[in-house]
């Protein structure tokens, strides 16, 4: 009896032993058949699409741009050297026969330059000018720029102007002592047709006294400055 079982159990072993080895081997046909399609289908050439190909045929891509530059993008920063002598504006002859201006003379301009706010973009530092370095507020992009009344650090009083820089001509204008027009900013630099400026009423004589002359009304000028811009070239590195 107990040989019969032990025989039997032996038979078991045996029969699970076959069973194992035929489902290892499946495994291992069943992943060599997929690994072989695999390879098939890569090999197959890719199918034409005639659609595809005719719009591949007239437009081709165009490499990526590359960033804008800072100076790009804010244009108006950089060097400025003076095209004209900056002088108050001019005005009408019928004025200045009751017209004078109150400003004094000021230093000639030798060399002006516009930097970046390390802060606000929006705002540019404009150093050189007689009045001192001042800043302006970017209004119209990329270079129409409201000069504010303010106070320099030297404690000089700058009344509010406009600062505008064409990039076709390269060309720089400031003015100050006009106020920003909003809906046109380069009308500030249209040439001003005044109306002649009348003298104040000479007050009445005393009897056996000769009346005063009036005196002339003074009339302050904007102050304009004009400038080309200088281009910094960097040589090249063979």
């Amino acid at each position: 009896m107990k040989r019969t079982a032990l025989f039997a159990g032996i038979f078991l072993m045996l029969i699970s032993f076959a069973n194992a080895q035929d489902s290892t081997a499946k495994v291992a046909q069943d992943t060599a058949a997929k690994v072989a399609q695999s390879a098939s289908t890569a090999m197959k050439p890719a199918v034409s699409n005639p659609t595809v190909d005719s719009i591949a045929a007239k437009y081709k891509l165009q490499p990526m741009p590359e960033p804008m530059t800072v100076e790009q993008v804010f244009p108006a920063i950089g060097e400025y050297q003076p095209s004209a002598a900056a002088a108050p504006a001019t005005t009408d002859s019928a004025s200045t026969t009751t017209s004078a201006t109150t400003e004094p003379a000021m230093p000639a301009v030798t060399s002006v330059k516009i930097m970046l706010d390390e802060q606000n973009k929006g705002i540019v530092w404009v150093d050189g000018l007689p009045q001192g370095k001042i800043k302006a507020m970017l209004r119209k992009s990329p270079s129409t720029y409201k000069i504010p009344a303010q106070k320099t650090e030297s404690g000089t009083d700058v009344k509010e102007g406009t600062l505008i820089y064409d990039k076709d001509t390269k060309t720089l204008s400031v003015i100050i002592g006009k106020a920003y027009n909003d809906q046109d900013p380069a009308a500030a630099f249209a040439p001003a047709v005044e109306e002649p400026v009348a003298a104040a009423p000479a007050p009445k004589a005393k009897k056996g006294k000769k009346a005063k002359a009036a005196k002339p009304v003074k009339v302050e000028k904007p102050w304009v400055f004009t400038g080309t811009k200088v281009e910094h070239t960097t040589a090249s590195v063979n």
